[in-house]
């Protein structure tokens, strides 16, 4: 006798084993593979369809999932859950899960213990296993951004701001402790810092060196270093080494620093024009005579100056006369009472031309007025002045015209 027996196949299902100890990750580390020991395993299948990772206790705003399509299977990520798709082999899906990286974007996280839970589909049947993630944050140093360009000063200029444009970050704090601002080669007997207190800071200040004390906002500490000004008090020979101005902030735990460089300059020395201190006398007849041939030109900060200008008063235009004769690459124009000299020539070349210019009244019945003569030079910035003045007498001599 014989008796049937029907055999029904039950679906295996799929194993999956994760390491049990958490995986530790730290602030920046990047993208880490959450279980590069992760294994797989099937008693009835050779391909699996699919899988999907799932982050829990953690925030959307900064934990993601990293994944590189192969072998056939491509990937998907949206809010916590990274999806895996497309048929391939045991040993191919075990590689994709290996390489699933977590990282976490925030320079703030959150320290709450992540868990990643792996499931598995063999088209039939799912499993599942979980590894946690503990996060360890680091403090992030405050950051100091200045204008790149450094500033220039020119000695007069007063307290000038140093950097209006200064920038203050920290990416995990909201409040900073105190600054410290440094000058270094400069000269302490010139260089001034100063600050005025404020939103809860206070400064102090010790030769080149102020410092910033108290706990307040990144925003205030950026606006109290934003008004730290420089002033040199050294106004007609200041020390034209470049100045390097240090800001250095602290947040309790690390420090930021950056620099901004100070040019120096001397303020522009006008240049000067002496005129002869006597008086030039001038007689009827006497032509074109140089009006100051001792004229003095000096200018201690250039080399060369662009124009000058002569200009007679408390005369008569109709019979006053100034001449030049052009030279040294400096031309002359007069109008009836200015003589204007241009083109940009040497100290010394434009003294000459001064020196040269001279003076003629052309009239047979001369007003006998004393005239003044100015002499202006200027160096493109600045000009200098000085007078000379002359005084006129008819001739006692009658000539007689003849019959």
């Amino acid at each position: 006798d014989s008796r049937n027996i029907s055999v029904t196949a039950v679906n295996s299902l799929p194993t999956i084993s994760t390491t049990t100890t958490p995986l530790g990750y730290t602030e920046d580390d990047g993208p880490v593979a959450i279980d590069p020991a992760l294994t797989l395993g099937d008693l009835d299948d050779t391909l699996f369809d699919g899988a999907t990772i799932v982050i829990s206790g953690g925030t959307v705003t900064e934990d993601r999932l990293r994944f590189t399509n192969q072998n056939g299977i491509t990937g998907s990520f949206a809010g916590s859950t990274l999806t895996l798709s497309g048929q391939a082999t045991i040993a191919d899906y075990q590689a994709a899960l290996r390489s699933v990286a977590y990282e976490n974007v925030s320079h703030d996280p959150s320290l709450t213990t992540r868990t990643m839970a792996f499931t598995i589909d063999d088209g039939s049947d799912t499993s599942q296993a979980t590894r946690d993630v503990t996060i360890t944050a680091l403090n992030d140093p405050p950051q100091v951004m200045i204008t790149v360009t450094a500033l220039d000063y020119t000695a007069g200029d007063g307290a000038v701001a140093i950097d209006p444009g200064l920038l203050l970050i920290d990416l995990d704090d909201s409040v900073l402790t105190g600054a410290t601002i440094q000058i270094s080669a400069g000269n302490t007997a010139e260089d001034v810092l100063a600050f005025v207190d404020q939103n809860g800071i206070t400064g102090s200040l010790v030769d080149t060196t102020l410092t910033l004390s108290g706990t307040t906002s990144v925003a205030n500490y950026q606006a109290a270093l934003r008004s730290i000004t420089y002033e040199n008090t050294n106004l007609t020979d200041p020390d034209n080494t470049t100045r390097n101005v240090s800001f250095t902030v602290t947040d309790g735990t690390d420090t930021g620093d950056n620099s901004r460089d100070i040019l120096v300059s001397d303020p522009n020395r006008p240049p000067t024009v002496t005129a002869t201190v006597t008086n030039l006398a001038y007689k009827e007849g006497d032509g074109a005579v140089p009006i100051d041939p001792a004229l003095v030109v000096v200018d201690t900060d250039d080399v060369n100056l662009v124009g000058a200008t002569v200009v007679i008063a408390g005369g008569d235009p109709a019979q006053d006369t100034l001449g030049f004769v052009s030279q040294n690459g400096i031309t002359g124009s007069f109008n009836g009472t200015t003589l204007m000299l241009f083109g940009i020539s040497s100290i010394a070349n434009y003294q000459s031309a001064l020196q040269s210019v001279s003076y003629e009244n052309v009239s047979d019945d001369p007003n006998t007025a004393t005239r003044t003569i100015t002499f202006t030079v200027d160096d493109g910035n600045d000009t200098g002045f000085d007078s000379r003045q002359i005084d006129l007498s008819l001739s006692l001599i009658h000539i007689s015209e003849p019959t």
